[in-house]
């Protein structure tokens, strides 16, 4: 562990605030983490100009990130060997559908 990381122990913040607090916290970083990915976006683009440069965006995007990732951290509700298997799953059917995409098999009338 080098001087910039710290040991995060999931009962310290969690010894101050409840878990309904911290979903309330996630919900709403997860609102700020969105908000960060459409600058980022706004800025690859001069469609709707913003501001912020690219990389003051991105910074924005991974400063949210961490915000994010922080407050999961401390709820120990997640199941993450699940969470990884559902992005596996996720993954794949994606890429299924970006594939059936480009060979024109897409039925855009469904969701999928």
């Amino acid at each position: 562990m080098n001087d910039g990381q710290k040991r995060f122990d999931q009962r310290d913040i969690p010894s101050f605030l409840p878990t309904w607090e911290l979903l309330a916290m996630l919900a709403e970083e997860c609102c700020e983490l969105g908000q960060a990915a459409l600058k980022v976006r706004r800025c690859l683009d001069d469609l709707n100009p913003t501001r912020m440069t690219f990389n003051e965006a991105l910074a924005k995007l991974n400063e949210e990130w961490a915000d994010v990732l922080l407050v999961i951290r401390q709820l120990n509700i997640i199941d993450q060997p699940l969470v990884y298997e559902i992005m596996n799953q996720k993954h794949e059917r994606w890429l299924n559908h970006l594939r059936e995409h480009e060979k024109g098999e897409t039925d855009h009338g469904q969701e999928n």
